[in-house]
């Protein structure tokens, strides 16, 4: 980690968190679609197949009902309106049987499903011959067979409905609790991967934060250090990030800063022996230029002492040629 670079290292903390965040994302839209593909199976299949049970179950029992209208009826108009509403009925319930035996996929709802159809095969000839002895206007047979046949077979046929639509509940409350599972379990596979990801993005912001910061901190310690004039501290570092490429600009600086120092030190300590060097001629100069005007002075006592012999001598010539004159003008006289 120490040897990647601090953009390298910052893109790939963010790449691992957003990776994590598409996991997340991913999961979420997964799990979605099973709750949403659960929730359509329980609508447009689970509960049509209950609605249609309870379709065929509500015929058959409105067919005893129709059925002894038309064999007892108060006139030949309501007879007539009651054999199409019988008729009606077993359309009905033949539509409401298929939608059932279209959406029956597994073993125990086709069991259910033969069992009912074996009983309205018991059912539908009895029917169909109280209608034909009512058609023949044969009222009392078409009654004597309503009791005899139609209501043994009718109760065991609405038994095996009442059986039919009792597995379709049970199947939409299974589908229900299936669909409640899988929403816990998706719900908790969600929150485990948000904890994962935010544990997996707060080590990954510490642990970058850290290797991004103590570096830089400790080259701050570093400046300071050398900033303070302090030069004998050791730099090591083994990192080749931008962090460890400043620590080691330090440590040039301060091997020239070194340098520079001893330098200068040796350059003070020669100009301080060519200091004492020029102290010593001049102390020397001192005492010849003292001796040389010692010797002024002698020289110029002597210059005056010599001054006032000549002058005497001029004095003297002055009074012999004043001698000499005297003489010529004595000679000539």
């Amino acid at each position: 980690m120490s040897n990647l670079k601090i953009g390298a290292r910052l893109s790939l903390g963010f790449g691992l968190v957003l990776l994590c965040a598409g996991v997340l994302l991913g999961l979420g839209l997964w799990r979605m679609s099973q709750l949403q593909a659960g929730a359509e199976i329980i609508v447009n299949s689970k509960v049509v197949g209950l609605t249609s049970a309870m379709g065929m179950r509500e015929a058959g029992a409105g067919l005893a009902l129709a059925l002894r209208k038309v064999a007892t009826p108060t006139d030949a108009a309501e007879g007539e309106r009651e054999n199409q509403h019988v008729t009606q009925l077993l359309n009905t319930y033949a539509s409401a049987e298929e939608s059932v035996r279209k959406l029956s996929d597994t073993s125990a709802s086709k069991a259910a499903l033969h069992a009912v159809a074996e009983q309205k095969g018991n059912v539908l000839p009895v029917i169909t011959k109280v209608r034909e002895m009512v058609v023949a206007g044969n009222y009392f047979d078409g009654s004597s067979l309503m009791k005899t046949d139609f209501g043994p077979a009718h109760e065991k046929w609405m038994s095996a409905l009442a059986a039919l639509a009792d597995f379709e509940q049970a199947d939409v409350k299974s589908a229900a609790i299936a669909s409640q599972e899988n929403y816990r379990a998706t719900q908790m596979n969600l929150i485990a991967v948000g904890v994962l990801t935010l544990a997996l993005g707060t080590c990954i912001a510490f642990f970058i934060t850290r290797s991004i910061l103590v570096p830089l901190q400790r080259a701050g310690r570093i400046a300071d250090t050398i900033a303070s004039g302090d030069l004998t501290a050791q730099i090591t570092d083994s990192s080749m990030d931008e962090a460890g490429r400043l620590v080691e600009s330090l440590r040039v600086m301060q091997t020239n800063l070194i340098q520079t120092v001893n330098q200068i030190k040796r350059g003070t300590e020669t100009i301080g022996v060519a200091s004492r060097e020029i102290a010593l001629g001049n102390a020397d100069l001192s005492t010849r230029t003292e001796s040389q005007a010692t010797s002024l002075a002698e020289t110029a006592s002597s210059m005056a002492a010599l001054t006032e012999t000549v002058r005497q001598n001029a004095e003297n010539a002055r009074q012999a040629n004043q001698l000499v004159i005297s003489a010529s003008d004595f000679a000539v006289k």
